[in-house]
């Protein structure tokens, strides 16, 4: 803080801790004179009051195990070591499992546990809450995984024989969450009518991954049909 002329020879001042551990040499000047006498000051922690809480990944992929780690800390959010406190754990929204229902800290104030997100990628909010309840959570989002195939819609899957639908290819993952992967090249095909048109023949898949089409059916009333995309890698 600002120094204060005390009119007795004296001078104060508001140290404000760090919130980190550790030794520290406090000087001063006079007059723009450096002041021969300094002091160290020894900075410590204080009582453990809450949990800070990560991951080893902040993006997994859906359905992909990460590292939860629950760090006890001081109100600054400086860690704080101290050994057996048992840690229960704790996920709401997209709920994903953990290998273990609680944890023990270790000697450094750290307790871990092994999370496999949901298989539905989005948000989970994972906690941990110790018997004395100091708690912490962490916001933890999951995305789409690598992209394996396609999920082919369409606006109407009983059309009026000779109109004409849009159909939809989502690019997705093993889970069916829907990757965002743009400039892959479709190639549209129809197996089981004849007659029926494609406009275009194939397509790129946009920003969100998703590649359309129109595709006009044959004049045929009853038949049944299966469209089909395919893009260069193979996924289909």
């Amino acid at each position: 803080s600002a120094t204060t002329d005390n009119q007795n020879g004296t001078y104060s001042a508001t140290l404000t801790a760090p919130t980190s551990t550790g030794m520290a040499v406090v000087s001063a000047t006079l007059a723009g004179v450096a002041v021969t006498a300094k002091d160290t000051v020894t900075v410590t922690t204080n009582a453990g009051t809450e949990y800070v809480v990560t991951s080893s990944i902040q993006s997994p992929a859906a359905g992909s195990a990460v590292t939860i780690s629950a760090q006890l800390a001081n109100s600054s959010g400086g860690a704080v070591a101290g050994a057996g406190h048992v840690v229960t754990w704790h996920v709401t929204g997209l709920a994903g499992t953990f290998g273990t229902s609680t944890s023990t800290t270790n000697a450094s104030g750290i307790a871990t546990v092994t999370y496999t997100t949901s298989t539905t990628a989005g948000l989970a909010t994972v906690s941990g809450t110790d018997a004395g309840s100091l708690t912490g959570s962490l916001a933890l989002t999951s995305v789409a995984g690598a992209a394996t195939h396609y999920v082919v819609s369409s606006t109407s899957t009983t059309p009026i024989a000779g109109s004409a639908v849009t159909i939809t290819a989502q690019l997705a993952d093993a889970n069916n969450n829907s990757a965002s992967v743009a400039g892959q090249t479709v190639t549209w095909s129809a197996v089981g009518e004849s007659g029926g048109a494609f406009n275009p023949a194939s397509s790129v898949t946009s920003a969100t991954g998703a590649a359309t089409t129109t595709y006009t059916t044959g004049t045929s009333v009853g038949t049944s049909y299966s469209i089909s995309a395919r893009d260069g890698g193979g996924l289909t």
